[in-house]
């Protein structure tokens, strides 16, 4: 996509409009300034948004289809060594925000592990409210103790995802590796109870479960399970693997697809529950043949408005040759699977790192928008619909040791906030050169082994 169609598609009436409708007046202005830095290597305003691990591996719990569970023990004890003796601390943090250019709405606290691990996590978030930003967190939610409970809704923290992917205590015990469900059950309740009592309405409280084969059958009691403890919302999504036992087979698609349509259809809370059928039941879930090729699953879209775009998808790549390679359309290079000894299948909620050394031991990889991460291919031209891409222009990642980087699955360090001010690395050299590459559409190898479903400002 040229420059000028860039500012050709932005000044468009409907667009102008519907940016206003969704964004407010003041909102649509800015995310306009942020289209039009597009067009250049400079950055005209800070990011929209930053991701913070506060742990970048150290977790309380185990749960099996995570990353960490897949990786060699000794790398595994190296990137705990690293949450121990190099992790960033309040003061760190404080200096970040500090550091902060003008344009930051929301900061994500996630993390490689546990984010309530880190001894000062809740003062962090306290510190991002302080400064009026939005604050999202997603956690396990086994340490939210009383106390905690009563911080996060005291300091009105906007939203918490709770990874739950069980609805009883066996099925919980098996995807954890962990006897918390009760106390988990008990922490939501107790959240929830207290935010009621103080009418905080704007805390949100969601419920999160990652469909495999250990918990599909227990799809009707995690409704039963979010229904008692009383969430607001209900988020499901389907495991990307690249180890064989994690796979679903066709016949679990079908039935995880009926179980959830069956179970939103008798159920007050809101859910992506429809959306996440339509994906099991169409043939290309987890299918790492699939091209690089993300499609939007935007909250405006129909269940059957996506069901066409993924059956688009989805005829383009089971189109085979004998021996069953799969054919792209012309000029889509095709990411194929094999099977390594070593599984580096990262889910910090089922999502795969970047495949690379960098990311793993740097503990960056994102909880919400990812999908597979084939082995590395060799270096070749890479496939992004329309060469747009919004890392660089209005979000970044920064690491548990301070390392920003354009995204979770980037291996490329734009500068350390310990070093610099987050504000110096932003409009640096590094990051131009960064945003001069993805404007040419020359995209790093990285870009090419994940398909990133994170929606482009340059698309919305």
């Amino acid at each position: 996509m040229s420059k000028l169609s860039l500012l050709a598609f932005a000044a468009r009436p409907s667009e102008i409009v519907h940016g206003i409708r969704r964004l407010g007046l003041r909102g649509a202005v800015v995310h306009g300034v942020r289209r039009a830095s597009a067009t250049t290597e400079r950055a005209l305003l800070g990011p929209a948004q930053i991701r913070l691990n506060p742990m970048g591996a150290i977790c309380n719990h185990a749960c099996r289809m995570c990353w960490l569970q897949h990786l060699e023990p000794a790398t595994l004890q190296s990137l705990v060594k690293i949450d121990k003796t190099e992790r960033m601390a309040l003061t760190d943090y404080v200096a970040l925000f500090d550091g902060m250019p003008r344009g930051l709405t929301e900061v994500n606290v996630v993390g490689g592990g546990e984010p309530l691990v880190h001894p000062e996590c809740l003062d962090i978030m306290s510190e991002v409210k302080k400064r009026g930003w939005r604050g999202y967190l997603m956690s396990n939610g086994t340490l939210l103790d009383e106390q905690s409970a009563r911080a996060l809704v005291d300091m009105n923290w906007d939203k918490t995802r709770f990874s739950i992917h069980a609805g009883d205590r066996d099925t919980y015990r098996a995807v954890h590796d962990r006897d918390n469900f009760e106390r988990l059950h008990d922490n939501l309740s107790r959240l929830v109870k207290y935010r009621n009592e103080r009418a905080a309405n704007s805390v949100g409280i969601e419920a999160h479960f990652v469909i495999q084969r250990l918990n599909l059958h227990t799809i009707p009691q995690m409704f039963a399970f979010a229904h008692e403890v009383g969430v607001d919302h209900m988020v499901f999504e389907i495991i990307f693997a690249l180890s064989p036992q994690f796979r679903l087979t066709k016949d679990e698609h079908r039935e995880a697809a009926r179980l959830l349509r069956e179970c939103a259809s008798r159920s007050s809370i809101t859910s992506n529950a429809l959306e996440i059928a339509v994906l099991h039941e169409s043939e290309i879930v987890d299918a790492p043949e699939l091209p690089f090729e993300p499609f939007d699953l935007t909250p405006e879209q129909e269940p059957d408005e996506l069901a066409r775009e993924l059956q688009e998808v989805g005829s383009r790549t089971r189109e085979t040759e004998p021996g069953g390679a799969s054919v792209a359309p012309a000029g889509v290079p095709v990411t194929t699977s094999t099977t390594s000894t070593t599984d580096t299948t990262d889910t910090t909620n089922n999502k795969s790192c970047a495949g690379t050394v960098k990311a793993r031991t740097t503990g960056s990889c994102d909880p919400e928008h990812a999908d597979v991460s084939p082995p590395p291919q060799p270096a070749r031209d890479v496939y992004v619909p329309a060469k747009r891409c919004s890392v660089g222009f209005d979000s970044a990642f920064i690491t548990a040791t301070g390392d920003v980087m354009p995204c979770c699955f980037s291996d490329e360090v734009m500068g350390n906030v310990r070093e610099n001010s987050f504000r110096e690395i932003w409009y640096g050299a590094t990051y131009r050169e960064f945003r001069k590459r993805l404007i040419r559409g020359q995209f790093a190898d990285y870009c090419s082994r994940v398909r990133c479903k994170l929606r482009s400002f340059l698309h919305d």
